[in-house]
């Protein structure tokens, strides 16, 4: 993780997500830029929350760990989002993961500092119910998705959210490699044979290559009308 002192920017990725308005100008002073890299984790379940964030650059994954030492994988964040609400109001661990897929740039601040400006802030207190009220939708939605989705819609749209694009048109999912595939069946709730069997059949449909430790995705179009917009 890097730590940024430059309010220039800090006031620009606030501005650019309507979160300046909305906060005082000597919060603001206070805020630092915080960088991640692709692998990183913002925020490990079971610890103590310190930093509050305003997620304003990169992609990242959320996932719970589960009491039988498999992972769940929860949702995907793009900017802008919010990071440590659900916290400031239980007073509790936090509860899941949140973990770098691309570097990911937040502008935090303690979560004393907000905590306690929301107690006089009114605009900062709704913008932190309205951010709980979007999460608590989103994981009642993911709760039903093992249960409501086949395999081949979760991949699907688990590969539409980590792909960047590659070269000759196609899209790169790096985070794909042959010896991690347990780990990711555990996310989408499936097992490592029938997550291989799956990856084989978009394979035999010509939607993607699997080259060495790399999937392309060659026929986005198809992987899109499989991916109903699930983690997306």
């Amino acid at each position: 993780m890097e730590i940024e002192t430059n309010i220039q920017r800090v006031q620009k990725y606030l501005t650019q997500y309507g979160f300046a308005q909305i906060l005082e100008d000597e919060m603001i002073q206070q805020m630092k830029l915080y960088v991640f890299n692709p692998g990183e984790h913002i925020v490990r379940s079971h610890e103590k929350p310190e930093m509050f964030y305003f997620y304003v650059k990169g992609k990242s994954k959320v996932y719970q760990l589960l009491d039988n030492g498999k992972s769940l994988l929860c949702r995907f964040y793009n900017p802008p989002e919010i990071v440590g609400d659900v916290e400031i109001f239980s007073d509790m661990p936090n509860i899941c993961n949140l973990q770098a897929l691309t570097r990911v740039t937040c502008v935090g601040i303690s979560v004393e500092k907000i905590r306690k400006a929301a107690e006089s802030n009114n605009r900062l207190l709704m913008l932190l119910c309205r951010s709980l009220g979007l999460k608590l939708a989103s994981f009642n939605m993911i709760s039903a998705v093992n249960q409501k989705f086949p395999l081949e819609n979760r991949l699907a749209s688990y590969l539409a959210a980590v792909s960047e694009p590659g070269k000759k048109g196609e899209v790169i999912v790096s985070e794909i490699h042959t010896n991690n595939l347990t780990e990711l069946a555990d996310l989408l709730g499936s097992s490592y044979r029938h997550l291989t069997r799956t990856i084989k059949s978009f394979k035999d449909k010509g939607i993607v290559t699997k080259n060495n430790r790399e999937i392309a995705i060659i026929d986005k179009k198809q992987l899109q009308g499989l991916a109903k917009d699930i983690y997306i």
